[in-house]
């Protein structure tokens, strides 16, 4: 074989190596959402279940698909309702958890947290849940990640948005407690 029949086989290996490259995406973004998952004393049930003092309350915000290249992630559940004081009338209670993980490197699972309904609650409550995640790398910026449709089976809503640095979620549902 002549040199220019091995420069030229060469040459085609990695010009075909090279083609065959693909950039690997290193774009950072939250996950995207299907809604809450709700469970009343260790049972599924549907946002239209109505909520005793005293009921545990599982909630589960459900991801569609997984956040990706997210370092650090914030959570806080927060439940709002309103309790009957020893005079009969109504006070506003709030309950709320914050806790801190490392989403790829150790929990990008599902986040939840259980409440206990306060004795003497009665009426509307609502259970708002936020995320904030910081990026391991560059984020893909003014995205939405929720899902309209297509959910059933779940309840409320939850919203990504995205920046450069870091993104966000934020969802809410709102029972009845008697």
């Amino acid at each position: 074989m002549n040199s220019k029949t091995i420069v030229a086989a060469l040459s085609t290996a990695a010009l075909l190596a090279l083609a065959s490259c693909k950039d690997k995406d290193y774009t950072a973004h939250p996950p995207t959402w299907k809604g809450f998952r709700i469970e009343r004393n260790g049972k599924v049930v549907s946002g239209r279940e109505v909520f005793a003092g005293g009921d545990s309350m599982r909630v589960t915000a459900v991801q569609d698909q997984k956040g990706r290249y997210i370092n650090s992630t914030y959570y806080t559940w927060t439940l709002t309702c309103q309790v009957r004081d020893t005079k009969g009338g109504l006070t506003d209670s709030t309950l709320t958890k914050q806790y801190r993980t490392n989403y790829d490197g150790i929990d990008n699972s599902d986040p939840r947290h259980t409440f206990a309904i306060p004795q003497h609650a009665e009426g509307r409550a609502t259970v708002s849940f936020s995320a904030t995640y910081n990026y391991s790398s560059d984020g893909v910026q003014v995205w939405d990640g929720s899902i309209v449709g297509g959910n059933t089976g779940y309840s409320g809503t939850i919203h990504s948005t995205s920046a450069l640095l870091s993104g966000d979620a934020k969802g809410s549902f709102s029972f009845n407690i008697q």
